[in-house]
């Protein structure tokens, strides 16, 4: 579990989070998707993990997003038919 602040928001939102690969991170919980890049803790530590360039959705996802840090967006599925 994992604290996520936002750059321009004071509140703090408990959250999962995954490293995608160098320029993604997966972010899961209850809090509101935005593109203000943010910073990540451990519970009950500071660790202000810097996330600040993660400012574009990458993937949306049921319960979060996935936000990437060089303007990458998942590439669209051809539709069947």
């Amino acid at each position: 579990m994992y604290i996520l602040r936002y750059l321009k928001d004071d509140e703090s939102y408990q959250v999962d989070a995954t490293k995608q690969g160098g320029n993604l991170i997966s972010v899961t919980g209850d809090y509101p998707v935005r593109t203000d890049g943010f910073m990540l803790s451990r519970e009950g530590y500071h660790d202000n993990w810097d996330y600040t360039e993660y400012t574009t959705i990458y993937d949306e996802l049921v319960d979060g997003a996935i936000f990437s840090n060089d303007g990458s967006v998942k590439p669209d599925e051809p539709e069947e038919g």
